[in-house]
This record gives C-alpha cells, sequence and structure tokens, in this order.
C-alpha cells in the first residue's frame, strides 16, 4: 500500500515546476507477509518527486514518530536506491531509482499512525533546505498486511423509539359516537352543544330527490378537539 503526501495539488505543482524544490510523493513499507520473516515491516520505500542525488541526505535528516504502544522506531541505515545493488530485491520494481530512498527501521511500530518527516537535523523541526515543507512528511502504518486486533467498527447509535401516539382514524365508521353526537344536538325543544347538523334518512333515488330539494347533497364532518379524540380512544382500547 502507498501512502501519499496528502497535498496533492501542492505534489502536481512542484512536478511541472522548473525549480529544483522536491518534496515527498509517498511511502511504500515492504512487507513479504511470510511469518518469522525477521525484515517484515522495516523496509520503507520512500519516492521523492524528482531526482533527489543533491540533497545529500542522511539518517539525521530523518524523523519516525508516532504511535501509541511503541513510540521509538529508530532508523538503522538509509540509501538511495541507485546505489544499492542491481540484483538487490530491495530495488525491484523501483522506478526511476533516483528518486527512490530506501530505510531500513531498527524494528517495526505497531498499528497506530506514524509519521515520517524530513529534517535539517536531529535537533531541527524544519525540513532540508531545497524540499519543500508542505511536501516534508507523510503519514503511515506498518501494519499494512496485518489484521488488526482492534475493533474499528462506527459505533451507530441506537434511533430513538417513535412516540406511540394513539391512532387517529378519520375514516373509520364509528357509529356509536356518530349516535352520541346527533342526540346530543336535538332535545326535541332547541339545540344544544356545540355543533350542529341536519340529517335526512330515506332509500332509493326517490329519497335521495327528495333530500336534494330540502337541502343541498353534502359531507358531514365531524370535528372534535384532539385532546378529546385521543382520551376517546384510550377508553376504547
Amino acid at each position: 500500500m502507498k501512502y501519499y503526501c496528502c497535498d496533492q495539488r501542492r505534489r502536481e505543482v512542484i512536478k511541472l515546476s522548473d525549480t529544483l524544490i522536491n518534496g515527498l510523493e509517498y511511502l511504500e513499507v515492504d512487507d513479504s507477509g511470510v511469518v518469522g520473516d525477521p525484515t517484515r515491516q522495516l523496509t520503507l520505500f520512500v519516492k521523492f518527486l524528482r531526482p533527489m542525488n543533491y540533497l545529500e541526505l542522511n539518517e539525521n535528516n530523518f524523523r519516525i514518530t508516532g504511535g501509541e504502544r511503541i513510540k521509538t522506531v529508530e532508523i538503522e541505515w538509509i540509501d538511495s536506491a541507485d546505489n544499492l545493488p542491481d540484483d538487490s530485491e530491495l530495488v525491484d520494481g523501483l522506478v526511476p531509482r533516483n528518486e527512490f530512498v530506501v530505510i531500513r527501521t531498527k524494528s517495526y511500530g505497531d498499528f497506530s499512525q506514524y509519521t515520517l518527516s524530513l529534517v535539517s537535523g536531529p535537533d531541527s523541526d524544519t525540513p532540508p533546505d531545497g524540499v519543500d515543507p508542505r511536501l516534508s512528511e507523510i503519514q503511515f502504518s506498518f501494519k499494512v498486511q496485518c489484521a488488526s486486533d482492534f475493533d474499528c467498527a462506527t459505533t451507530i447509535p441506537c434511533p430513538i423509539p417513535p412516540v406511540d401516539n394513539p391512532r387517529l382514524d378519520y375514516l373509520a365508521k364509528d357509529y356509536a359516537s356518530f349516535r352520541r353526537l346527533m342526540l346530543a344536538l336535538d332535545t326535541g325543544t332547541a339545540i344544544v352543544g356545540p355543533a350542529r347538523g341536519d340529517i335526512f334518512t330515506g332509500s332509493g333515488d326517490a329519497a335521495g330527490a327528495l333530500a336534494g330539494h330540502v337541502r343541498n347533497a353534502a359531507t358531514f364532518h365531524i370535528l372534535i378537539p384532539r385532546a378529546a379524540a385521543e382520551r376517546y380512544l384510550h377508553a376504547e382500547g
């Protein structure tokens, strides 16, 4: 897996420029995946944007920081890929070789993130001359091909259960409530109560025609307060 320097636009600008400014392009951890291999995760291939021979870098110009359980990862040696033997497996596939630095560490790190930084010296945090500061470090992990024993699943909060409101079905044919309403309206002498309704009963086309003469045909709606409806539905179960 290749870990690229985070500022992609900056990388493209430096590549297309005519200056000698250089910077890191990506880092790759060499891991054979073979259990018992003593060199597993100890070799880093560092790709620069352009040939870096003129920078004259050594192990004091590279620093590895980070980690949780293993915070100190020291560098054993570094070398340009150009200086390694042609038959070395380390340089196989590194093209062009004059843009690569091979780093061998004394130990590997843990599963957390590390940062490889280019610095002017062991007591400095600034990059060497000729290196773009925004392209002078890369975050990476040693454990590219290792299964982690950490649970990286995102915690999904439980959804808030919906409020159990009473069911209000305005299309239900509630004859009992309708009957109580109409009986409350007509006391035989005067209309009392919160509403008024007139009902014509009959059957067949003749009854429909007669009802049309008495009053225009209409749909009968019952409007009651929501609180009253909730109490009624609760009582009905």
